[in-house]
């Protein structure tokens, strides 16, 4: 019910999902061999790219700066074994985290 008639159920208050955090960034391709595309939705100043294993271990500093809409970044994955790793995507205060797999 809305008690407060602000137009949100009650249940809801101070509840909120950010539907566009899936749209900041995409991975292709995926699977990937030898490369992977990391293609950015927005202009964003400092922002912090990081390359993880599947157990959470830290493998590599991706990119530091600033992403720009339809910005492109090619990182190559031939010293990568096979398996599942996380891109992760860091600014300010929020982190967002998408798996990509390599497979050869």
């Amino acid at each position: 019910e809305d008690f407060d008639n602000d137009g949100i159920g009650d249940a809801c208050d101070g509840l909120a999902i950010d539907e566009d955090e899936a749209n900041i960034f995409s991975i292709f391709p995926n699977p990937a061999t030898d490369i992977i595309n990391i293609k950015f939705y927005n202009t964003v100043e400092n922002v912090e790219i990081q390359l993880f294993n599947n157990l959470g271990k830290f493998v590599k500093e991706i990119y530091t700066g600033n992403t720009f809409n339809n910005h492109t970044l090619i990182l190559n994955t031939a010293d990568l074994s096979s398996g599942i790793y996380i891109i992760s995507y860091k600014v300010k205060d929020t982190i967002i985290k998408k798996p990509f797999t390599i497979s050869k």
